[in-house]
């Protein structure tokens, strides 16, 4: 297992200086490329990040984005939940907009652009408020 995980950390670019060492004395973005390479390892068949980069400094962000898009290439479908469109909108297909619970939108990345996404979502802040 010590020679897997080793060997999926240095696939995922994960700067981990031996298998050995803790996940609590990680980086942000190698904690989450942690929980990431662990869904790989297992095959998941889904994963839900729960603001996976609210936290991070910019190179933690892009390491989390590259790890999203590693599960994709993997056949792995997740949900990215979040707050910042901007950290999401690179690597997502589909976006649901949701606003003080209710859902303001559904629609495929294609369909739509981030701009449009941040004005459903403030509209209706205020038709709300």
């Amino acid at each position: 297992m010590r020679k897997e995980s080793e060997e999926l950390a240095k696939d995922l670019k994960l700067h981990i200086p031996s298998a050995n060492q803790e996940i609590r004395f990680c980086s942000g973005g190698e904690r989450q490329g942690g929980a990431i390479s662990r869904t790989m390892y297992y095959k998941a068949k889904l994963v839900i990040l729960d603001e996976p980069t609210t936290v991070l400094a910019v190179s933690g962000v892009n390491k989390v984005l590259n790890f999203i898009t590693r599960l994709k290439e993997e056949k792995i479908a997740s949900i990215f939940v979040t707050h910042n469109l901007h950290h999401v909108y690179s690597v997502a297909d589909r976006f649901m907009v949701l606003s003080r619970g209710e859902k303001v939108a559904d629609v495929k990345k294609e369909e739509t652009n981030i701009q449009d996404l941040e004005n459903l979502q403030l509209r209706k802040m205020v038709t709300v408020a």
